[in-house]
């Protein structure tokens, strides 16, 4: 089940990608790779993941640790506040 240049410039478009003729080829045969192998994965019996998932897993109970440089972390950033840590806002323009 491949996917199509056509399906691939709608994807672009999504995105707000403008692609070349090459890239338009070139992710296509790319993502219908990934569309088929993600097709197989999700084939296998989940059932048998599941099974040899717990039987390779050690898990350890959760527990809170704090961390004791944690203000010296925040004081070495760019932008904090209220002893966190501020980034720039990435969406401006929102409804």
């Amino acid at each position: 089940m491949g996917l199509t240049e056509k399906e691939v410039e709608h994807l672009a478009g999504l995105a707000r990608l403008k692609l070349t003729p090459g890239e338009r080829q070139m992710f296509t045969s790319q993502l219908s790779e990934v569309v088929e192998y993600v097709a197989k994965v999700q084939s296998l019996n989940d059932k048998v993941l599941e099974q040899e998932a717990a039987a390779s897993a050690e898990l350890r109970p959760d527990e809170v640790k704090v961390w004791p440089q944690a203000g010296e972390l925040v004081e070495l950033a760019p932008g904090q506040r209220e002893n966190l840590i501020t980034v720039p806002e990435v969406f401006s323009d929102r409804e």
